[in-house]
């Protein structure tokens, strides 16, 4: 009876493993098609859509066709490696096995530890069988683009016979779908059959990769590339998540390697690129930029955009144009062409900035209601209005003239030629000496500048100006400028005012989309004199708007604000003087005749109140000028 009821339980338990085993092959299906020899012809189903079929049985044969229908049927008609051949309504054509499911009565032909036969090592762009060619792009930081990390085919790692191997081929099917929840769910289930197989590890590590959880992912492909670091593709992914992580200089390394080892990967040579680019080693990153554009046409128009960019860093000008042309005419993202044209803007514009000459000119006919008696420094006013013809001239020549330093010397003339008050015609002419040197942001600066001032050609005054500078540039957008100006004064017609002036200034700038400027500043003026009566502190504030309008309209509006108070009593008017000036400025040019040129109208009004009466007035100018720049 014993030995009756120990042979029931064994006949029931061999039962139960038998069903178990059968339900498992009935829902998992994989290991069941692999155990036979497939026979030809035979019947499958694409298991998903958009793939893509080829003239031959490799990842470089050209594309034919392409099915975009899901579960498809398809007949088979022959194999060679991991490729199948279809017979489709144009012919004959190859498709890779890993988006065929066969039909039951078929199998695969397995050698357990077959591996996919490859040309040139990865698949590049244009080999992306289940997504089509490689042009799906995100936004980069420079406001270009780049490209998406490669499609890899199951049939690109595949496992041997091992516990979980149904849980991986499905997570595989899922992956390639798009499906990566349940590609997580089977991966996972797979691992917990064998914990240690670096291809579960590596399939979870890039669906973690493509569902954005990179810590995950970087777990999982970590712990496949301490498994097995020889694994195909697997360098690549692991190099683009710590290209995703931000970990440039892993990346670049890892990326270098496989591009080392597999020249036919166009992403990786891009991706390289990228992270050399990111670390600002623009020489190396360049080759790897110009190998992707050269492989691939998919991806040339970001290629050659940031090879342009390595060339305006490496101060090849002509060579960043190049690219930078055909990217702004060629490339089919907007965004991308936007970019373009903005790098050739900036060059343009640099161009003109580093020209060694610079010239402007600027002659005009103005209306001043209440012409200045006591030129430049003093507040005498004649309270009768006069026209006059003004001219200013402005030279300036650049010995050292690069982004970071600059070497020069400049004159500026400026004179004006009175209708009836000619004897209060006005000759300047100031020298300039200037060295500017940049370095992260921070600009400085020294002039100097000599200067000598005719009051109806006789001489009326000679400085010479000492000025120091400092300007901070805070982002994008806002510029700061702080400097001190030394002036010694030798007054010719009067002694008692010669001595020297000290000035600090603080200035801020904000720009604002490119077309509008903000600015204003804040100075200290001390004026030590010859005779106590001159001797003076004043303090300035300014505030104002530069913008470009429509129809190549430029506004300039300033206003100002100044206090001054003498130090002594005024001897002879035995009053300590108080002045309070207000004053503001208009501006409206547009071009002229050709590029270069420009009508200019100007508005300027003064009023100054003094305690002292004979001191108070005010003024109004009214100019029209013919202004041209080189």
């Amino acid at each position: 009876m014993k030995r009756v009821l120990i042979s029931i339980v064994t006949v029931l338990f061999l039962l139960s493993i038998f069903s178990s085993a059968s339900a498992d092959s009935g829902r998992l299906g994989s290991s069941s098609r692999d155990s036979k020899r497939l026979t030809f012809p035979s019947r499958g189903k694409l298991v998903g859509s958009g793939v893509n079929l080829r003239s031959g049985p490799s990842l470089t044969a050209d594309v034919v066709d392409r099915i975009s229908e899901k579960d498809r049927s398809i007949d088979i008609t022959g194999q060679q490696d991991d490729w199948y051949q279809v017979r489709t309504e144009n012919g004959y054509a190859w498709i890779n096995r890993a988006y065929v499911i066969l039909d039951v009565a078929a199998a695969r032909p397995t050698e357990k530890n077959a591996k996919p036969s490859r040309e040139n090592g990865r698949a590049t762009v244009s080999d992306a069988d289940r997504e089509g060619e490689a042009d799906s792009y995100r936004e980069s930081s420079n406001g270009a683009t780049s490209a998406e990390a490669p499609f890899s085919s199951a049939a690109e790692e595949r496992p041997p016979e091992e516990p979980g191997r149904a849980y991986y081929d499905f997570g595989v099917f899922a992956y390639e779908d798009g499906d990566y929840e349940d590609a997580e769910s089977n991966f996972t289930k797979a691992l917990s059959f064998d914990v240690d197989n670096a291809f579960y590890n590596h399939f979870l590590g890039k669906t973690y990769q493509k569902m954005k959880r990179h810590a995950e992912a970087m777990r999982h492909l970590a712990r496949a590339w301490e498994i097995d670091p020889a694994m195909l593709g697997l360098r690549y992914d692991l190099a683009f998540q710590h290209y995703q992580m931000a970990n440039y200089e892993t990346a670049a390394d890892l990326f270098m390697q496989t591009v080392a080892e597999e020249p036919g990967n166009v992403l990786a040579h891009y991706y390289a690129g990228t992270c050399l680019f990111k670390q600002k080693r623009y020489e190396t990153a360049l080759g790897y930029f110009l190998t992707a554009a050269d492989k691939s046409s998919s991806i040339r128009a970001n290629g050659l955009y940031y090879a342009g960019i390595c060339y305006r860093k490496m101060e090849k000008i002509k060579e960043a144009i190049d690219q930078f042309t055909y990217v702004k005419y060629v490339a089919g993202s907007p965004a991308l062409k936007s970019n373009a044209a903005k790098w050739l803007g900036e060059i343009e514009a640099r161009r003109k900035r580093l020209k060694p000459l610079r010239l402007y000119a600027k002659i005009g006919y103005a209306y001043d209601d209440n012409v200045r008696l006591e030129p430049l420094d003093q507040d005498i006013f004649a309270d009768e209005d006069d026209a006059n013809i003004t001219a200013y001239l402005s030279g300036r020549y650049d010995f050292v003239n690069r982004d970071n330093i600059k070497l020069g010397i400049g004159y500026n003339h400026f004179q004006t030629i009175h209708n009836r008050l000619e004897a209060y015609d006005l000759v300047g002419s100031i020298s300039d000496i200037h060295f500017n040197y940049k370095i992260r942001g921070v600009t400085l600066g020294f002039s100097y500048l000599p200067s000598f001032f005719w009051l109806d050609t006789v001489s009326y005054m000679r400085r010479q100006q000492f000025k120091p500078d400092i300007s901070v540039r805070i982002g994008k957008r806002i510029s700061t400028r702080l400097s001190y100006s030394y002036m010694e004064i030798d007054h010719v017609q009067d002694n008692g005012r010669d001595g020297h002036i000290d000035e600090i200034t603080a200035d801020g700038f904000y720009t604002y989309t490119g077309k509008v400027m903000l600015f204003g500043g804040a100075a200290y003026e001390k004026s030590q004199t010859t005779h106590p009566n001159q001797e003076y502190a004043q303090s300035k504030l300014k505030l104002g708007l530069a913008a470009t309008l429509p129809r190549a309209l430029k506004l300039n509006v300033t206003a100002k604000y100044n206090h001054k108070q003498y130090d002594n009593m005024d001897t002879l008017l035995n009053a300590i003087r108080r002045d309070t000036k207000y004053s503001g400025a208009l501006s409206l040019s547009t071009r002229f005749l050709s590029d270069g040129c420009s009508l200019v109208l100007d508005f300027s009004y003064t009023s100054n109140d003094s305690n002292i009466i004979a001191y108070s007035y005010e003024r109004l100018v009214a100019t029209l000028s013919l202004a041209a720049t080189y």
